[in-house]
């Protein structure tokens, strides 16, 4: 793990050797304690390599729910609203806002964005 810039990058070792057309499936999971406490925030994922499915799930907390989302596609320079179907409510009251792209454009950055 180590930043260059604004960007947080995670190197990940794959311990044996791989051959071509072989699959692999990371799973990032990231919890932020104290932080995104500005009016509006955002988190960013770009595809550098060919993937199968990306999804962004953020959890708001109970006493902090999102207000408006949108998401932002930088190549395409393309803004979307995120709507009512991107939201759900969990069981303990916190609200989750769920995106997800299968097949994203390889060296896309999306990023969602939101006001509390």
């Amino acid at each position: 793990f180590f930043q260059v810039g604004s960007r947080h990058l995670i190197l990940i070792s794959l311990r044996e050797t791989k051959n071509r057309g072989d699959k692999v499936e990371f799973r990032i999971e990231r919890t932020v304690k104290n932080g995104f406490t500005k009016e509006k925030e955002w988190l960013e994922a770009e595809t550098r390599y060919p993937t199968r499915r990306l999804r962004m799930r953020i959890v708001f907390p109970r006493s902090r729910p999102c207000l408006g989302a949108t998401l932002i596609e930088r190549r395409k320079d393309k803004t979307t609203q995120l709507g009512e179907r991107y939201f759900d409510i969990r069981r303990d009251g916190r609200q989750v806002l769920t995106w997800s792209r299968k097949r994203p454009a390889q060296g896309e950055s999306y990023t969602i964005s939101w006001n509390w």
